[in-house]
């Protein structure tokens, strides 16, 4: 499990600092790589070569060490039309896990932009603001912020023994921890009590938080725990839960890579057992 610390603080005027900034450039959800040198790291005059490809301007993503970065949005259809290569943002987690993270955030920024271009009050033009995260409307001034939708994710354990679950419309092999959205006016734990119980039909007892990450598909905090087995039978739900099983730590399926928090929740709980 790893922790990356990068200034999230807000730059004014970012536009005087291009020059300085790498630049990660999006179609959808794909990452392009522009400079066939860098790959996924493309600098300023990669931005200015883009010219009537480019969707707004570029946002500030963040800041590492001295570098400054920043996340600009291609019109649909730019990578096949300029040959570049693409690389989905699951690839890059596989490869650099920093850049993973700070890559998800321009994604969910760019999302948000994308998604937010009118008030959802007065559907008035919203803008993106000068002081802060937020778009803004001209006209009635409600402020829009990036969206973000608080999840839960449980692996359920029962001595040295783990419950995962393969789902039915991912059209994987992969088994993986529990996870669902956590609902309005719910608390995280009535919310993994109430997953479990709907999505395989058991209860839980004690709860133990593990970790956290931000995942940009389209723009969860994933928080994950550890749930003690309670009691009841495993009853997948229908439609959404096509098989569901305990494992023993010592003979595993197939499950999410490393850079996941439920890869990392089932590693930790293996490493801890043995």
């Amino acid at each position: 499990m790893h922790h990356y610390s990068f200034s999230l603080d807000f730059l004014p005027d970012a536009h005087r600092f291009h020059s300085q900034g790498i630049f990660c450039f999006f179609e959808g959800n794909t990452l392009v790589e522009v400079d066939s040198q860098s790959g996924v790291l493309s600098q300023v005059g990669d931005l200015r070569s883009l010219g009537s490809s480019l969707v707004q301007s570029p946002l500030y993503i963040g800041g590492y060490g001295e570098k400054l970065y920043f996340a600009q949005e291609l019109e649909p259809g730019t990578a096949e039309a300029k040959g570049y290569s693409t690389k989905s943002m699951r690839q890059l987690g596989l490869e650099d896990e920093l850049l993973f993270a700070m890559f998800s955030r321009g994604l969910q920024l760019l999302n948000w932009r994308r998604n937010h271009q009118f008030c959802g009050r007065c559907g008035s033009e919203a803008l993106v603001s000068n002081t802060e995260y937020a778009m803004r409307c001209a006209k009635c001034e409600l402020s829009f912020y990036p969206k973000i939708m608080p999840c839960v994710m449980a692996l359920v354990t029962k001595g040295d023994q783990l419950l995962l679950a393969r789902h039915a419309r991912r059209g994987t092999s992969i088994y993986t921890a529990l996870a669902g959205f956590i609902e309005a006016g719910e608390t995280v734990e009535h919310a993994i009590k109430r997953e479990v119980l709907e999505e395989v039909g058991v209860t839980t007892g004690e709860i133990k938080y593990f970790s956290s990450q931000a995942w940009p598909f389209p723009g969860q905090l994933m928080l994950g725990f550890y749930a003690e087995y309670l009691e009841g039978d495993i009853q997948p739900e229908e439609g959404e839960i096509e098989d569901a099983k305990w494992f023993s730590a010592d003979a595993l399926p197939e499950i999410p890579a490393p850079f996941t928090l439920s890869g990392q929740l089932i590693r930790s709980f293996v490493e801890n057992k043995n």
